[in-house]
């Protein structure tokens, strides 16, 4: 079985010079089996549509890689270029793009990829052959650029909150007993003002709770009120009503 040749293109999302990018991998390729040829993206639209277009127009094959953005928000884009390169590329083709390309760069030469940056004003034959390896200085750079990306964060800095069981109830207005009894097993307060609102004494001070806000029972013991929305989009019931 004859080996695949891999390319993986990589750019940003307003990147539109065809032009450019076509004239690279016709360069590129120009001495290779088109058969061979195995072009790997990440499905954005700019350079990755681009390449996409070259491959489907010459008859390559197509691996895509998307990003999925509803199950792991703004990790998506850095964990799809790191499963990206499970393939293994012989060589990284990156055009014009921000900190999600400049991940994908990072990335790409940790691994020991050949990674050539095509550049607008450069001309295309002074990167053939060419491979270049940040400084530390460099990578820092990158680095500070991820983190001021907010679709893009670097992959190491991301965390995911622990799950934590708290026990709460909602300040119903008519339910005073109710949480008179949840705030005793804690070791602070509830005052009912006059006007309606909960006086919730917490380790950073007061806070007030208004009616349909939920009071929250900690790990710890505390006891702090919060919002509905907030609460629907952190918290679910763990037995469900039945």
């Amino acid at each position: 079985m004859t080996n695949k040749y891999k390319i993986l293109v990589c750019g940003g999302r307003k990147f539109s010079d065809d032009e450019l990018l076509n004239k690279t991998l016709d360069e590129h390729c120009r001495n290779r089996n088109i058969s061979d040829i195995v072009i790997i993206h990440g499905g954005a639209s700019g350079a990755d549509t681009l390449a996409d277009v070259w491959a489907t127009s010459n008859g390559c094959e197509i691996r895509k890689y998307l990003a999925d953005w509803d199950e792991w928000g703004k990790a998506a884009g850095p964990m799809r270029n790191s499963k990206m390169l499970t393939e293994n590329p012989n060589i990284v083709f990156a055009f014009p793009g921000g900190a999600g390309t400049a991940d994908m760069i990072k990335k790409s030469q940790a691994a020991g990829i050949p990674v050539i940056k095509v550049m607008h004003s450069y001309p295309i034959d002074e990167f053939f052959n060419v491979i270049e390896n940040r400084s530390d200085e460099e990578e820092e750079q990158i680095h500070l650029a991820a983190l001021s990306d907010i679709d893009n964060p670097p992959l190491d800095c991301i965390y995911r909150k622990k799950p934590v069981s708290v026990v709460a109830v909602e300040w119903k207005g008519d339910n005073e007993n109710e949480i008179k009894a949840f705030a005793s097993a804690g070791d602070r307060g509830v005052d009912f003002n006059s006007n309606g609102t909960l006086a919730i004494h917490t380790l950073e001070g007061v806070m007030i709770a208004k009616l349909g806000d939920f009071i929250i029972r900690g790990v710890s013991g505390e006891i702090y009120p919060c919002k509905p929305d907030i609460f629907d989009k952190t918290y679910e019931k763990s037995f469900p009503d039945v």
